[in-house]
């Protein structure tokens, strides 16, 4: 998948970590603050800063803010003297959330730190030994979520996971669509947080594999019983040899064939590939179409997507991602389909975070975010969709296509989609072309 890596440390922050021989006289100083949203910044200095601070001292601070707020920490300066093997001999400064887990330990003088938390409860600790000599200048402030700067190390922090109801895709709703799509095979009432799927719960979702594989490296959506969509960087480097790419229709488990009678491999005869993306690798338009060798037979458990028959504002509104990508940045690729719901967020939102890579001007994108989930290696090219109330059905929204690397299990940035609505012409002009009949469904207007 293509991706950006970061180092990306916003949900715990360490200078020093070194032995700390104490004395009964340590002098423990126990700050509880509570911030309040806005401009005003509070600071957090050493004992007698600016001067080296002196030996047996312990500050800590418990740090909450107000509901729909993150906590920015800024350092002007932290220094922790450093001894020639690169420890730390004056002592420790630790800022953290809830579980106080270390993500790194720096050593020396830093100048310049500038971290926003996930979450609106911090801890701040500082201890310095016997020894004494180490010193630190910094300010802390509540942010209103949306107003932290391109450079934070944490993004927004969203509600947890809507219920997914097992009416969802069952029943039709209110409005038709012009041929039957988007439905889904639910088997109970459960919540969806990064959780396996029902067997052929999704019938248009697939994976890509290379021939003779047995792990897919993306994800797509059927669009009609000859074509596929998915991203073009998941087969830019099969465009000129399509037959050696084959769809996974109806799988669950790619490691077990005895889940689902429903399953096959289908071989490409042709992929047509964005050619602005081809040429110039730009997200907004990471989108590519798939020709199969043969038709598909549509029943129960394979079948299309929706594709929107109009622009849609889904911002605040949960969609679904669907796939087989790791359930970690650098785990490994789930054996199972599995889905997670997140939030679309205003690509204003998301330029903060990502600065020019997001054009306002000419909006081909779809951010989403919700806290500590999202897209993960092995989804790119999946299905992206949004549960359409007037119809019960789900629509195709966006394609994943950019995402974030962190260390762990942490997802801090929001994810880059290439929105759907905005190719709907070429999406039709390649079906026309491609040798293939192909009607794709839609709700009725």
């Amino acid at each position: 998948m293509r991706a950006s890596r970061y180092l990306l440390l916003g949900l715990s922050f360490v200078t020093c970590l070194s032995e700390i021989s104490g004395h009964d006289e340590v002098v423990d100083f126990n700050n509880k603050w509570r911030l309040r949203a806005g401009k005003t910044e509070l600071p957090l200095r050493s004992v007698m800063y600016p001067k080296p601070s002196p030996g047996n001292i312990i500050q800590t601070w418990t740090i909450s803010a107000p509901p729909d707020t993150v906590i920015r920490l800024t350092c002007q300066e932290i220094h922790m003297p450093k001894l020639r093997d690169g420890k730390c001999q004056g002592g420790v400064f630790i800022f953290s959330i809830e579980d106080g887990e270390i993500r790194k330990s720096f050593c020396g003088t830093h100048t310049g730190i500038d971290y926003i938390s996930s979450t609106r409860s911090v801890f701040i600790y500082n201890r310095i030994n016997e020894a004494g000599g180490g010193r630190f200048s910094c300010t802390i402030r509540a942010l209103s979520l949306g107003t932290g700067p391109r450079n934070a190390r944490s993004a927004p922090s969203e509600e947890q996971d809507q219920i997914d109801s097992s009416e969802h895709g069952g029943p039709q709703g209110a409005v038709s669509t012009t041929c039957p799509c988007g439905w889904a095979n639910k088997a109970e009432l459960r919540v969806i947080g990064g959780k396996e799927t029902d067997i052929n719960e999704y019938p248009f979702n697939v994976g890509l594999t290379r021939k003779g594989a047995a792990s897919p490296h993306c994800g797509g959506s059927i669009i009609t019983a000859y074509h596929i969509l998915t991203s073009a960087h998941c087969v830019s480097s099969f465009v000129n040899k399509p037959e050696a790419l084959e769809v996974m229709i109806g799988e669950h488990n790619w490691k077990s064939q005895l889940e689902t009678v429903h399953s096959s491999r289908v071989a490409v005869s042709k992929i047509e590939a964005h050619d602005e993306f081809l040429k110039n690798d730009k997200s907004e338009f990471d989108i590519a179409m798939l020709v199969l060798s043969k038709k598909l037979e549509f029943n129960k458990y394979v079948g299309p997507v929706c594709l929107p028959n109009k622009q849609l504002n889904l911002e605040g509104s949960y969609v679904k991602i669907i796939g087989w990508g790791t359930t970690t940045s650098r785990g490994k690729l789930s054996e199972h389909v599995r889905e997670v719901n997140i939030k679309a967020i205003t690509l204003k939102k998301c330029r903060d975070f990502y600065g020019n890579l997001i054009d306002l001007n000419e909006p081909r994108l779809l951010c989403t975010y919700t806290k500590m989930k999202g897209i993960g290696p092995g989804d790119s090219g999946g299905p992206v969709v949004w549960l359409n109330p007037e119809t019960n059905r789900y629509t195709l929204v966006a394609l994943p296509t950019y995402i974030a690397l962190y260390d762990k299990d942490q997802h801090i940035y929001p994810d880059i989609n290439t929105d759907i609505w905005t190719h709907l012409g070429w999406i039709q002009d390649k079906i026309q072309n491609s040798g293939q009949e192909g009607v794709t469904c839609t709700a009725e207007d």
